[in-house]
């Protein structure tokens, strides 16, 4: 590998490396010379050696790096090993110490804190790395090895830097014999941790003895916060506390575990946060032990979602720049098949189009030329193709958004989601932007990142602190010690999905438990889990479907529990499970849950099997499908048990002229080819949760008016419906009808 221009030998300042010596004093000396005699680019190079550092007694007791910019640390070949003797408890010691240090790369070295000659390993020695309130830095190729506490400790904690420790990429490291944690994560933002290494971490004093553990911390920090962090393609051996926990009191965002190979590890991955996703992960031997460390973990996999604060934020859009599409409210006749549209008022110019007609009716724009400039949508001119009728009007992007209340308790760490919303009698879909918070918790702005489509009026703004949990396609085997395999745990505001993973054997505990209200579980695949559910959700509208389930038919827990209401379990694989409570059990008490379409087999039937076993209030569909295997392997149907007569199908009405909505429709199909007419809709009020679907079927150029008996619908008393195929579906918030979709 070839030098830099500029460089700094260390044995030129008069380092030894010879294992023997201390060096101490000679590496600090070049390492002064980065911050005193900057050189951008310079590097620091350590020769192959074995480079002795603090010695007790000696007064040299740790190296430190400060204020230095534009820096190589390369040390191929080369370790710094701390002397023989008592380890010093105070973080001052640690072997390499970074401080206010921006835009470097260590490649290529070791660092040996010798633990087992240090006093072993007590939890309360210095650490092999620390860095305090760096930024823009990679660590490379590294070993880090028997530290007496981390072996990297990346963390902000004096509150004089509000960045903490920013935009950091630790990659193809082997961090090894930790004594508390390899990783220790205080305060940070926009790590990647890539492509490691991290084995044989375990301790006797302070725990928890992870692979990595982030902890933000608020107390006198300024950053309280581990942000933007990715843990992907490393290798987790023997971490007696687990592999990768996220765990705090106060403010985690935006967390992503992904790739992770976990061996012989009490816990994969545990996260406090508000949006992650934890994916592609492989576990296996995740054994949790009756006592000591990691005998307090739950699953190998939990998720639990903080809450988001906030409310009160209102804001305007803005409509403005190019035309998008047009909006055609009326399509005329005697058109020729095709001709161009040109566009006035609006503000803006040069926005052309190609008008299509099908029987003399204008059906479509093609844009040829968005223009610029606009700032409301220009009137469209339909005089070129020589009918008579035709009207529309060009749609436009969003432009910006105006705040016009910033409300309060908003986090600058979890802005809330933006919303767009269709304003009334347009099709308009697709504008995304980012808020930004003040330090005092109100929005301050919303940046637009994509203007979307379509719009004739400004869409109606919102705030929402949802959070977004995703845990997909994980592998995991051999889960023992009492552990569930995925659990979410508590409440969330959102929606999260447990979608393709894999168990086998799990001895102890449940498969997948969904506590949250919104849980999408889909596609898992679980096999042999005999001592607790293979899925069990205690959340409100969750949906379970398409899950495959084999076990043991003498297990005496449901193959799938649904302990909350208005869930739906469809089309579920439920093999060799049926025991006392059933293959299927549902506690709609509170609600209601519909259960159709899932298919139950069972090899060996005991006396007291059941297949679905449900409340009162549940709904059980016509496609259920429920069989014993013999010993021929041909299936035998088995009666299934009594529903209550409700009917789980949407009615679906058709109609020519003038109609009002009774409560028994859902959707209303609308043949105007004879005359235009009117779909009213109940009012409103008292109707609260009910959805209705309107849809013009037919080709003519008479449009299809819904009205509402009480209400307005998105902010407007009607919404038309000029084209084929136009759909607009509404749900009722007990004051107004609002538009949930259209097409």
């Amino acid at each position: 590998m070839s030098l830099p221009a500029h460089f700094i030998d260390v044995r030129s300042c008069g380092a030894a490396g010879d294992g023997v010596t201390d060096d101490t004093i000679a590496i600090q000396t070049a390492i002064n010379q980065l911050s005193q005699s900057p050189s951008p680019g310079m590097a620091l190079i350590f020769p192959p050696g074995i480079y002795l550092v603090g010695t007790p007694g000696s007064g040299n007791n740790y190296l430190f790096v400060q204020n230095a910019t534009d820096f190589e640390i390369r040390g191929y070949g080369a370790t710094i090993k701390n002397a023989n003797g008592e380890s010093n408890s105070s973080v001052a010691y640690d072997t390499l110490r970074f401080f206010n240090c921006q835009r470097f790369k260590i490649q290529g070295l070791t660092i040996d804190g010798n633990k087992s000659n240090r006093g072993g390993a007590n939890d309360n020695g210095p650490s092999v790395m620390t860095m305090n309130q760096c930024s823009d830095f990679v660590i490379r190729d590294c070993f880090l090895l028997n530290a007496c506490l981390d072996t990297l400790f990346l963390y902000s904690h004096d509150g004089t830097n509000a960045n903490g420790v920013l935009n950091g990429v630790i990659d193809g490291c082997i961090l090894d014999g930790a004594s508390r944690n390899a990783i220790s994560i205080i305060n940070a933002g926009k790590l990647k941790i890539v492509n490691n290494i991290i084995r044989n971490v375990s301790g006797t004093l302070f725990g928890p003895w992870n692979g990595i553990d982030m902890e933000p911390n608020q107390g006198s920090d300024v950053v309280p916060v581990d942000d933007d962090i990715l843990v992907a393609h490393n290798l987790f051996y023997n971490c007696v506390g687990g592999a990768v926990q996220v765990n705090s009191t106060e403010q985690l965002a935006y967390i992503q575990i992904d790739g992770n190979e976990v061996i012989n590890c009490p816990m994969m991955v545990t996260v406090d946060g508000w949006h992650c996703r934890v994916s592609n992960n492989l576990g296996y031997n995740i054994i949790k032990p009756a006592t000591g460390p990691g005998s307090s973990n739950l699953a190998a996999i939990l998720i639990n979602p903080t809450s988001i604060g906030g409310s009160g934020a209102t804001a305007t859009a803005v409509l403005g720049g190019g035309v998008t599409s047009v909006s055609i409210t009326n399509g005329g006749s005697g058109y020729s098949s095709s001709f161009a549209v040109t566009f006035t008022g609006g503000g803006g110019s040069g926005a052309a189009g190609t008008a299509t007609a099908s029987g003399g009716v204008v059906t479509s724009v093609t844009i040829t030329s968005a223009g610029s400039g606009y700032t409301s949508p220009p009137t469209a001119n339909f005089s070129a193709g020589g009918g008579t009728g035709a009207a529309g009007v060009g749609t436009l992007p969003v432009a910006s958004v105006t705040i016009t209340a910033g409300g309060s308790g908003y986090t600058q760490y979890a802005p809330p989601l933006v919303t767009f919303t269709g304003g009334p009698n347009q099709h308009g879909s697709g504008a995304t932007g980012v808020a930004t918070v003040s330090a005092g918790g109100a929005v301050t702005a919303v940046t637009i990142t994509n203007g979307g489509s379509g719009y004739t009026t400004a869409p109606t703004v919102g705030f929402s602190g949802e959070q977004q949990i995703l845990v997909d396609n994980n592998k995991i085997y051999n889960v023992g010690g009492g552990l569930h395999g995925i659990w979410i745990y508590g409440y969330m505001v959102g929606v999260c999905h447990v979608v393709g993973n894999q168990m086998k054997t799990v001895r102890g505990g449940a498969g997948i438990i969904a506590d949250a209200n919104n849980t999408f579980v889909i596609g898992n695949a679980i096999e042999d889990c005999t001592d607790s559910s293979p899925i069990s959700t205690n959340g409100q509208y969750c949906t379970v479907i398409a899950n495959k389930i084999r076990g043991v038919s003498t297990c005496a827990f449901a193959g799938i529990y649904v302990g909350g209401s208005y869930s739906l379990i469809k089309d579920n694989d439920v093999i060799d499970y049926g025991g006392t409570n059933g293959a299927i059990e549902a506690d709609g008490s509170g609600g209601y849950n519909v259960i159709d379409g899932n298919c139950i087999r069972a090899t060996a039937l005991q006396s007291t099997w059941k297949s679905i076993a449900l409340s009162a209030n549940d709904v059980q569909g016509p496609g259920n499908y429920v069989a014993h295997m013999s010993e021929n392997n041909a299936l035998v149907p088995i009666a299934l048990p009594a529903s209550p007569s409700v009917s789980i199908l949407s009615p679906v009405a058709s109609k020519t002229a003038n109609y009002t909505a009774s409560a028994a429709d859902e959707t209303i199909l609308a043949n105007a080819s004879t005359a235009a007419f009117t779909v009213t809709l109940p009012a409103a009020s008292g109707n609260t949760g009910r959805e209705y679907a309107v849809k013009k079927t037919d080709s003519s150029a008479n449009h299809v008016t819904v009205a509402t008996a009480g209400g307005n619908i998105d902010g407007a008393a009607t919404y038309s419906l000029n084209a084929q195929y136009n759909v607009v579906e509404v749900v009722s918030d007990g004051s107004n009808w609002q538009i949930i979709a259209t097409h």
